[in-house]
């Protein structure tokens, strides 16, 4: 990644969407083995939050990605 974007775009990926992905990964394969309960409920909940700040994540992607992305004629 570093090769195509920069440091500052190369480390937002790294840092913030591949962390919440992974997070939201693990939470997701321990919830196969967790009954209902409490335990699940704080599974669920939490992924619903790493869920809606990729979401929120994802609305800065166009300005971020911008000065990679401009056709020119």
């Amino acid at each position: 990644m570093r090769f195509i974007f920069d440091k500052e775009i190369a480390d937002y990926i790294d840092k913030k969407i591949w962390n919440l992905a992974i997070d939201l990964e693990c939470l997701d394969s321990v919830l196969v083995d967790v009954s209902v309960g409490e335990e699940r409920s704080k599974n669920v909940k939490r992924q619903s939050e790493i869920k809606k700040q990729l979401h929120e994540e994802l609305k800065s992607l166009e300005e971020k990605f911008a000065k990679y992305l401009q056709l020119q004629h």
